[in-house]
């Protein structure tokens, strides 16, 4: 999948700490793309999903993440989980 970088708006930047993990995530949102997205080898799979309806293997924080910048538009969180 291919997105034009015009096309891409910032939706929020979620920090994290989990056991021996920390970094950043940043989420976008675009309404137009190119092509079908497809999975990495870290995930199970990609497809559309209802934010209130994620699968079971989601990451943990990614459901509170996203309604914390989709509903909330909140622009910055922090996920402290240590």
């Amino acid at each position: 999948m291919l997105v034009d970088v015009e096309d891409a708006r910032l939706l929020g930047v979620q920090r994290y700490e989990e056991a021996q993990a920390s970094g950043v995530d940043c989420f976008y949102v675009a309404e137009r793309w190119r092509g079908e997205p497809a999975p990495v080898a870290e995930c199970s799979e990609v497809a559309w999903f209802d934010p209130a309806d994620l699968p079971p293997d989601a990451l943990p924080w990614l459901a509170g993440t996203l309604r914390t910048h989709l509903l909330d538009g909140t622009p910055f969180s922090e996920v402290l989980e240590g």
